[in-house]
């Protein structure tokens, strides 16, 4: 039912435009986080000699899309984290990197192996200022955190629907701000990139109004529904509700975890924290044990996730105390049979 499914994206898009408090016309469904910022790094006209900010602390689909800018002469500059532990990467290290052939930055809402919420706000008045792009990947904060693009100043963002946002795998989306719409080529095209789309014997590249030029095909349409789903249960429990229960869980585990001798990895700032806390044995240079408590929270049937020697915990709107709990019995229970051989 082809006019059933429009509509539904459309519903979709009027979601996720409220979600990240943006105009409609300035979200466009695309596959993944991947394919949504290489849009944008394919896109930009670039010139040799211009320069990307990223972090060392960034998943690498935001990174590979723009090395490959290299092949223009685009000279990538690496923020340095603080400490490899908690990934802290401050203002002040980026502010440092910016020249005038500073031409983008792109940063994660949050980190995914510790959690570091970057401060958007101050990043994105420091690109405003600079006349730099500034670029966001989503996925680790959209669904549990408050994110507005207008008042971070964001030019362009990307996320796909899993993870914090509950959707099916193969479905995300973009945001782009209409002055960086029009600085961007068009490397993806299809038949519904243009206006009159329906008009099969009209070859005309005439685009279509706003982002919606990105959609150049046939959508994953079971893709589409999932999400559209997800995202209209997040926002009808609300995600101010949501980021308040997941920062007051996440703050009882980091309590219990210190008290069971784990080291917590993330940052403990109020405004760098969100629902991502990662932690491991103090003094495990091997990541001996904290991989063998990971496999044992597994086969109790805990999941968690295992990155760069941590342990990383992940609650969202669904958990509650009582998961806290059980996961701090399991961690005191693997402690003991360790420690009694």
């Amino acid at each position: 039912d082809y006019r059933k499914n429009l509509s539904v994206r459309e519903e979709l898009r009027g979601r996720l435009a409220r979600l990240v408090n943006a105009a409609t016309d300035e979200i466009a469904i695309v596959k993944n986080t991947s394919a949504g910022l290489s849009l944008l790094a394919s896109g930009l006209e670039w010139k040799t000699g211009e320069r990307i900010i990223l972090t060392d602390q960034e998943f690498p689909s935001n990174i590979y899309p723009f090395m490959n800018c290299g092949k223009h002469g685009v000279e990538i500059d690496f923020a340095p984290s603080r400490t490899k532990r908690n990934g802290v990467v401050l203002l002040e290290d980026i502010e440092r990197l910016v020249t005038p052939k500073t031409k983008l930055l792109s940063v994660s809402f949050v980190e995914f192996s510790n959690g570091f919420r970057n401060d958007l706000k101050a990043i994105g008045e420091l690109c405003e200022k600079r006349g730099i792009i500034f670029c966001v990947d989503g996925i680790q904060g959209l669904g549990a955190l408050e994110l507005d693009v207008q008042a971070c100043r964001i030019g362009f963002l990307a996320s796909a629907g899993h993870k914090w946002l509950m959707g099916p795998q193969g479905v995300g989306f973009i945001y782009v701000r209409p002055d960086i719409l029009d600085r961007l080529a068009m490397t993806q095209v299809g038949w519904l990139s243009v206006k009159d789309a329906w008009n099969f014997f009209d070859y005309r590249l005439d685009w279509v109004d706003g982002a919606k030029r990105f959609e150049s095909g046939t959508e994953n349409w079971p893709g589409v529904y999932g999400f559209n789903a997800a995202v209209g249960l997040l926002q009808e429990i609300g995600i101010t509700r949501i980021e308040k229960h997941v920062l007051e869980i996440t703050s009882r585990f980091i309590q219990q975890a210190e008290e069971n001798g784990l080291e917590i990895v993330s940052s403990l700032k109020e405004n760098h924290r969100s629902g991502i806390v990662s932690c491991r044995f103090p003094d495990d240079p091997s990541s001996g044990l904290t991989e063998a408590l990971f496999e044992f929270l597994l086969r109790k049937k805990i999941i968690t996730a295992f990155r760069e020697g941590n342990i990383r915990v992940s609650p969202h709107c669904y958990n509650d105390e009582q998961d806290i709990k059980r996961l701090s019995e399991a961690i005191r229970e693997f402690k003991f049979s360790a420690e009694s051989g």
